[in-house]
């Protein structure tokens, strides 16, 4: 009775620890963010490396906040790029270019930044924010844990963020 005992409890930390050591992956991890508005237009540019040794693909979304990450409503959907969307895959020199003109035409901020988030799992959407996450008002919501904020320099979030010194749409 007592070996039938131990056996069963040899078997069930096997599978606990079988089951504990499947589940553990580790984040996606965005880094080196950069971005800035390009000369003589409302276009901003956004590069980023993304890694990840466990997924083929990964979401990418980005925010941007006007106010050194006071709040996060500016909109951004006019998006384009291989470093947007629900199937980016892992490497260096992502880009994303944010069309500032068409989202945010006439605005002006010197405290711009620019957060962008990988995740595990397709996402809805183009990667986008259109200004809220949650339906409750507001776009202040922390960022996930796989999140870089970096501020961007020049005129308009390891993930990350990106101080953007000043976009002018």
């Amino acid at each position: 009775m007592q070996n039938e005992k131990g056996w069963l409890s040899r078997c069930l930390v096997f599978g606990f620890g079988l089951l504990l050591a499947l589940s553990v992956q580790a984040l996606p991890l965005v880094s080196n963010v950069v971005g800035a508005q390009r000369a003589g237009t409302k276009l901003v540019d956004i590069t980023y490396d993304l890694t990840d040794a466990d997924h083929a693909t990964l979401s990418v979304t980005i925010r941007i906040s006007e106010d050194a990450g006071a709040t996060w409503d500016v909109p951004c959907t006019s998006l384009t790029g291989n470093g947007i969307g629900t199937e980016v895959t892992p490497g260096k020199g992502k880009s994303i270019v944010w069309d500032a003109g068409a989202d945010w035409n006439g605005q002006w901020s010197d405290q711009m930044l620019v957060e962008v988030t990988a995740t595990i799992g397709g996402g809805g959407g183009d990667g986008g924010d259109d200004g809220d996450d949650d339906d409750d008002g507001d776009d202040d919501d922390p960022p996930p844990a796989d999140t870089r904020r970096v501020p961007v320099r020049g005129p308009v979030r390891g993930t990350g963020r990106h101080k953007l010194p000043s976009v002018r749409s």
